[in-house]
């Protein structure tokens, strides 16, 4: 008699935890070191600016609107008719954006050292991340099929929210 297991394990849930977990401990590791980073943080792989919380936190908040965003269009591929993958496509770029936000913080955490060391890791985890994805998900960009996807209301003015959110984030780069 085999046992069967009382909980089944969904990768998109694991992934869920994994992603919100790492990018909100990010977030937390940053502020709990704030006082042990140097005096100029950097802004960009080419700029920096001096010390700040909003330039400290910057990059870790991008990480968490970015899985925030993941979330929200989530709905969308799992509404969208003929597409037999939007778990594993959604898990991918969960578990992709949790290594971002992972590399990133550890880059930020030990600075002074060099922030070019984490540059080689990020495009590795970005383009087998969003390769697969692509990947896993090529059957709704074919042909227009994305045109399936729909969000509700509520669903379209939360990513309005928080791409309004990654902008201002991002503002600091372009004001350099």
């Amino acid at each position: 008699m085999q046992a069967r297991s009382l909980v089944k394990v969904r990768p998109l849930v694991v992934a869920r935890i994994v992603a919100w977990t790492v990018a909100v401990g990010a977030v937390g590791a940053v502020i709990l070191a704030y006082d042990s980073l140097p005096d100029e943080l950097p802004v960009s792989r080419w700029t920096s600016a001096p010390k700040s919380p909003f330039i400290a936190l910057r990059v870790p908040l991008i990480n968490l609107l970015t899985i925030g965003l993941i979330e929200l269009l989530s709905p969308g591929l799992h509404r969208a008719k003929q597409f037999a993958r939007p778990s594993a496509v959604v898990t991918v770029l969960l578990l992709t954006a949790a290594a971002k936000a992972a590399l990133e913080a550890v880059g930020i955490l030990l600075l002074p050292v060099s922030f070019y060391w984490t540059l080689i890791p990020l495009v590795v985890v970005l383009a087998v991340g969003l390769g697969t994805a692509a990947f896993l998900g090529r059957e709704i960009l074919h042909s227009q099929r994305w045109r399936q996807l729909h969000m509700s209301r509520l669903e379209t003015a939360g990513v309005l929210v928080l791409v309004a959110g990654n902008v201002v984030l991002n503002l600091p780069i372009v004001f350099r």
